[in-house]
């Protein structure tokens, strides 16, 4: 924040670094066309969302204990109960997300007191979890696509040169047209 109270830099700042881990998946997510767009997002929440979340907390944990962004989020209220809202905390999420890039939540404010080794770790662990979100949602599209070829059972259509099946005659034209262009 500036000295006239203005946020704008700041703003401007972090949109520019969404905009980049935006970018970062291109060719490895967005370009893919077996991946569905609602997986494509997920993939993105999870682990631009989840790093910096895990960066955050870091960053935490090697702040003086007497700095309020440091007891926020591990405090509790001492008057009045929760009703609505949000169900999980923060801490909740925080494990959550350690699980998922493989850190162990036993020991993760260790490995946080050494930023580069931290970030390394968070990095390393957030490029696990966007391969094993991505070879799952392969996997649910492989055992999708089986169970629709074994339920129409042998009635697909083949290609007479390359052996493809489709599953409607419209596919086989498409095929056979860009077929014989090449």
């Amino acid at each position: 924040m500036t000295r006239d109270a203005l946020i704008d830099d700041e703003i401007n700042h972090r949109l520019s670094k969404a905009s980049s881990a935006f970018g970062k998946f291109r060719e490895r997510l967005w370009d893919k066309s077996g991946i569905k767009l609602t997986t494509k997002l997920k993939v993105y929440k999870a682990t631009v969302i989840t790093t910096a979340q895990l960066r955050w907390a870091g960053h935490l944990v090697r702040m003086p204990d007497t700095r309020l962004p440091k007891k926020a989020p591990y405090s509790e209220l001492k008057v009045g109960k929760r009703s609505h809202g949000q169900f999980k905390r923060y801490k909740d999420c925080l494990k959550a997300n350690l699980k998922n890039c493989d850190i162990s939540v036993d020991a993760w404010e260790q490995h946080a007191c050494d930023r580069e080794q931290w970030r390394k770790r968070i990095h390393d662990g957030a490029a696990k979890f966007e391969a094993n979100c991505i070879l799952q949602a392969k996997q649910k599209r492989a055992q999708r696509k089986s169970r629709q070829n074994q339920a129409l059972g042998q009635t697909g259509i083949q290609c007479p040169e390359c052996r493809k099946t489709f599953l409607a005659k419209i596919g086989l034209y498409s095929h056979m047209r860009t077929q014989n262009q090449n």
